[in-house]
């Protein structure tokens, strides 16, 4: 490890500590290490001492939990000495970990990178397009994964719903260029980690058809109503039916009539158009 290298923090899957790529043992263990990572999924917003003792020291008594706290801090920071653009400070009862480029969070990036999108006016996409591609590539799995500490489970949820939305807006963009194989692989990776977003489900079906695959999207809608049946015992929504029988129909799909709509779908099944 040089002198001010760029550390990536990942969060997304099992939480990691990298340098150029590679998976560092740090300095930090324990509630040490618990500190840091919620800390940085938080990076640049700080969260308050109370509420960090409370969640990593919440069998001891305040002060005990303080001085554990400080302690922790100052561990961090002896560490982050050795990277560029990382820092822990404390003020007004505020803890909070300070980054700037080049040191990165995954999920901050991410969440950066859907807000830039959901932001574009449609100039520039394919520079979007390939620095959303770059950070969902990071990303190893669920936030926190194989952690269920009480802090980090609505944090899943909510990285959960950005990492979705940052694969939306990729299916959106290659569609718009007519890629409907590279629209329909990300559409399948949500897929692959939640089945029962019928909103995608559709528009997956839709881009196989588009792709000259109308038989393959019969059979997603069939395998769609089948895993509604066995495992909800619900029927597709009417959307969806509608949807199966005009590409069962006879006249083939317009791109032109097909666009992904890349506002915020939420996480329930069924979720509105």
């Amino acid at each position: 490890m040089t002198a001010k290298s760029a550390i990536f923090v990942s969060l997304m899957g099992p939480p990691a500590i990298r340098i150029d790529g590679e998976r560092q043992q740090l300095a930090i263990h324990g509630q040490t290490r618990a500190l840091f990572y919620m800390l940085s999924a938080h990076a640049n917003r700080g969260i308050r001492r109370a509420r960090l003792a409370e969640a990593l020291w919440p069998d001891t008594t305040e002060k005990k939990a303080n001085s554990a706290l400080n302690t922790a801090v100052w561990r961090i920071n002896k560490v982050l000495m050795h990277f560029e653009g990382a820092s822990v400070t404390t003020h007004d009862g505020i803890i909070k970990l300070n980054l700037l480029s080049p040191a990165v969070v995954d999920v901050v990036a991410l969440e950066a990178a859907v807000e830039t999108a959901e932001k574009s006016d449609g100039t520039n996409t394919a520079a979007l397009e390939n620095h959303l591609a770059q950070i969902v590539g990071t990303c190893r799995g669920p936030f926190m994964d194989g952690l269920t500490c009480d802090w980090a489970l609505p944090l899943r949820e909510k990285y959960h719903e950005v990492w979705v939305q940052a694969l939306h807006y990729l299916m959106a963009f290659a569609t718009a260029r007519s890629e409907f194989g590279k629209a329909l692989t990300w559409g399948r990776a949500i897929i692959a980690a939640d089945p029962f977003r019928e909103t995608i489900q559709r528009e997956v079906m839709h881009l196989y058809a588009l792709n000259g695959q109308r038989a393959k999207a019969i059979q997603h809608y069939l395998a769609l109503k089948k895993l509604l049946r066995d495992e909800l015992d619900i029927a597709p929504l009417p959307e969806t039916v509608a949807l199966a029988a005009k590409l069962a129909g006879p006249t083939p799909c317009d791109p032109r009539s097909f666009r992904i709509q890349t506002a915020p779908i939420g996480s329930a099944l069924h979720a509105a158009v």
